[in-house]
């Protein structure tokens, strides 16, 4: 990973707002903003028929500014378009900058871009009365866009495609990319998260489902957990082969050692998780890996009391137990909400950032844990204050589920000069 950009809530947009963030343990959930929905419409405490539970989300601000002019974008196609599309072009710009790579050099290059996302809550909205669509409604408010604008844009010419796994989008986005490279498809690749909040009637249908926590507060490997929180996220990371970053001494935030997906097939129910689907993943993952060095795992934990139990059955029992040492475990969505198909590369940047100052940052809201959850058995610590490390080698991990099934997972490591490892 040699480049990065985004926005998640609370204008975090920089490793230095993030580590405030983290570090001052930072609830950054707040009422829903008057310019998205007329929340008094919509919200109702006891969960009646058409409405929501929760008035509260992680939210990013400014959704709606965009400079047309400097994408070539005329008004009237801009304000059709998605945000999520003029956002997604403006942090790739961003991660070009932040790769201090010139931006010339990529134009005609095998760049991949690979966009996970499930939003159409804005295309939803726009083509709800045919008399609002117009030439561009197609091409602004489709998610395959969101991948094909950017290739377009900046002349890229690897693949291209937007994926919707739901939360676990951008994930699977990043193995994809990850592929790419591997099999010479491209030479870099581009890898997105876009989640946005604009639509009142998804609040109201996971609401409906009993999934969202109605006082707003992501109580993740707690025993009073009751439901996930909604959040904004909006990821862009720049990937390139091991060997050629080191060559062109590229600055290098973690790197990717490996990835991999499946899917939890048959269960209780469609949105029930697997939890041997999720043994066998992190199975087949760190099966030639010393344990000893993976100190952290950067879980999924929407804070539900049947996925927080069956993700740390999981970790425990294919990881934390074949350590010595307790394996750390937290989830960043305490502090910011779940930005569901972002959640993937958020995690991921939580973990670039830690690498980077040598530094287990806390999980919040962990006060009583989880009385289902034997948390000694399965020799596994939740991160609740600062820990520092230091060794040559550190290996972390990051869990990423879709509510249909679909789970990834990622191994990372830090970058150390005396290590010659490339991507497997």
């Amino acid at each position: 990973i040699i480049g990065k950009s985004f926005r998640l809530p609370k204008d975090i947009d920089s490793f230095d707002s993030l580590y405030e963030t983290l570090i001052s343990k930072t609830d950054c959930i707040d009422y829903h903003p008057k310019d998205r929905f007329n929340i008094k419409n919509y919200y109702d405490k006891d969960n009646s028929i058409g409405k929501m539970r929760t008035e509260k989300a992680g939210y990013t601000n400014n959704i709606y500014d965009f400079d047309a002019d400097f994408f070539n974008i005329s008004p009237k196609e801009a304000k059709t378009m998605d945000p999520q599309q003029r956002i997604m072009l403006e942090l790739i710009y961003e991660c070009i900058e932040d790769s201090r790579i010139n931006i010339k050099n990529i134009k005609g290059t095998k760049t991949g871009v690979f966009m996970g996302s499930c939003s159409m809550e804005y295309f939803n909205a726009e083509s709800e009365d045919a008399e609002f669509c117009n030439e561009y409604s197609i091409t602004g408010g489709l998610l395959t866009l969101l991948s094909n604008r950017i290739s377009y844009f900046y002349d890229l010419k690897g693949p291209s495609l937007t994926l919707d796994t739901a939360c676990s989008s951008s994930g699977h986005a990043l193995h994809l990319a990850c592929q790419s490279i591997i099999n010479g498809e491209s030479e870099m690749s581009f890898v997105g998260g876009s989640n946005i909040l604009i639509s009142p009637e998804t609040f109201v249908g996971f609401s409906q489902a009993t999934m969202l926590s109605p006082d707003g507060k992501c109580k993740t490997f707690d025993d009073n957990a009751n439901g996930y929180v909604r959040g904004e996220g909006f990821v862009s990371l720049l990937l390139k082969p091991l060997e050629k970053a080191i060559e062109d001494n590229d600055k290098i935030y973690a790197v990717i050692n490996k990835t991999g997906i499946n899917q939890d097939g048959k269960t209780d129910s469609i949105t029930m998780p697997n939890p041997k689907a999720q043994m066998d993943l992190l199975e087949d993952l760190y099966q030639d890996e010393d344990l000893n060095n993976l100190i952290y795992i950067e879980a999924h934990g929407t804070g539900t009391l049947v996925g927080d139990y069956n993700e740390t059955l999981s970790i425990g029992t294919v990881l934390g137990k074949n350590k010595k040492d307790k394996l750390n475990i937290g989830s960043i969505k305490t502090n910011l909400g779940h930005t569901e198909a972002s959640s993937g590369l958020v995690s991921i940047l939580k973990i670039c950032l830690m690498m980077e100052k040598n530094q287990l940052l806390p999980n919040i809201n962990f006060e009583i844990p989880n009385q289902k959850i034997d948390f000694n058995n399965l020799n596994l610590n939740v991160v609740t204050d600062v820990i520092p490390f230091k060794k040559d080698k550190v290996i972390m991990g990051v869990n990423n589920f879709g509510f249909g099934g679909a789970n990834f997972h990622c191994v990372l490591e830090n970058y150390n000069k005396k290590s010659n490892k490339t991507i497997s």
